[in-house]
């Protein structure tokens, strides 16, 4: 797996700063330069190899704040590194698209093997990545793309190459990340609702973790800000890029199947009991509330409620849940699932119902496979704020032209 680049040490005065135009990693002759902004360069050798074997050369662009990774095989990958703050999320203007792991694919087929692309799917596709490289719309990544990603092989490089070319860095924050911040916000009486950077450049929001931040010797903190997001991104790009670990996949497997199993039991029982539509929503509810039984604790143990007021607030539980975006949708789409039985639960569902509904309560456009995407048609029927929800790249372009985006 990657690490984070070699430590470095630049010393340099807060006079300075201004002045310094792009720093400057080759990986291959082991050397790092600053460019300053009137052509004088500085550079100097690294102490040690750089972890990420398949890098030659990594430079920030401290006026753009992007990080340009060319890898030793030819390909070159752009991310933004935004610099906290409003810098890390999306602008007013540029529209927030997420793709479901199906539509990763035939993007990534379009450019990598484009026979294998359905012909209704070519000019689509060619667009969306016409909109991403011109930044006209951010692509984030979840932590679910990259569970669903072929393990290895040709086919595992090329999605994950499409991926981190065409995200450019943006991530959906991890919907436990989400959710916490939904229910922290409920139960300090903050209305409304709204989960903070749900779409973001902050380093290892893909992940539920903090991650421990990597600081260059005798550096303003600026640069330090900026250090830690190149080698969070170079880190991440590596991993994604490497083979998965042996019985990684049979692991994620077993638990979205565990996770699925009383789903369905759920959806049997209350089919063979002839449930009305009204109880069915409140199992619903009920279902909910138990699989977040931890999360709603220690939601309420943060912002310092007392058994009585955490009764309290779960006495209205309903109503609390219906303020919040992605765990309403949730909620939503938990209710129609288990009013199909025949509509049989999967491991699959897990990455979808976490992660889609996510995506649908912060971004502005989904693309879904075709199933979750009707849940999520009849959520946003609902919930009229929620994401434009398409089940294909064809309907979803023809959404972002009818809204004057590119």
């Amino acid at each position: 797996m990657g690490g984070p680049a070699a430590r470095v040490d630049l010393t340099v005065t807060s006079s300075q700063i201004p002045a310094i135009a792009r720093i400057r990693l080759d990986a291959e002759a082991q050397t790092a330069t600053v460019t300053m902004s009137n052509g004088r360069v500085l550079s100097t050798p690294t102490t040690t190899p750089h972890p990420w074997d398949a890098l030659s050369s990594a430079e920030a662009d401290l006026a753009t704040r992007e990080l340009t990774m060319r890898l030793r095989t030819g390909e070159c990958l752009v991310v933004e590194l935004g610099a906290g703050g409003e810098t890390d999320l999306p602008a007013p203007d540029r529209p927030v698209v997420y793709l479901d792991q199906r539509h990763w694919i035939t993007v990534a087929q379009r450019l990598h093997s484009p026979d294998e692309v359905a012909e209704g799917d070519r000019e689509p596709a060619e667009r969306l990545i016409e909109l991403a490289r011109s930044k006209l719309i951010a692509l984030p990544l979840s932590s679910a793309n990259l569970w669903e990603i072929a393990p290895t092989g040709p086919h595992r490089r090329n999605v994950a190459l499409t991926m981190v070319e065409l995200s450019r860095g943006w991530q959906l924050r991890d919907p436990i990340s989400v959710r916490g911040q939904e229910l922290r916000q409920s139960m300090s009486g903050q209305r409304p609702v709204c989960a903070e950077a749900a779409i973001t450049l902050q380093p290892g929001a893909i992940f539920n973790a903090d991650l421990q931040s990597v600081e260059m010797t005798g550096a303003p903190a600026d640069w330090n800000v900026l250090f830690d997001r190149i080698t969070t991104a170079e880190a991440s790009f590596a991993s994604i890029l490497e083979d998965d670990r042996p019985g990684e996949v049979e692991f994620r497997r077993a638990v979205a199947a565990n996770w699925a199993e009383p789903h369905q039991q759920l959806a049997n029982h209350l089919w063979y009991a002839g449930t009305p539509q009204k109880q069915i929503r409140l199992a619903a509810h009920g279902k909910l509330l138990g699989d977040l039984r931890t999360e709603i604790a220690q939601a309420a143990i943060a912002v310092g409620l007392s058994p009585q007021q955490n009764a309290a607030w779960l006495a209205q539980a309903d109503e609390a849940l219906e303020s919040m975006p992605y765990v309403r949708t949730l909620r939503e789409v938990l209710s129609s699932r288990l009013s199909n039985a025949d509509d049989h639960w999967s491991g699959n569902d897990l990455a979808d119902s976490q992660f889609l509904c996510c995506a649908a309560a912060y971004a502005d456009f989904v693309a879904a496979e075709r199933k979750f995407g009707d849940y999520l048609q009849r959520a946003g029927r609902r919930y009229t704020d929620n994401a434009v929800t398409e089940a294909g790249l064809s309907g979803l372009v023809e959404k972002l032209v009818a809204a004057g985006i590119g």
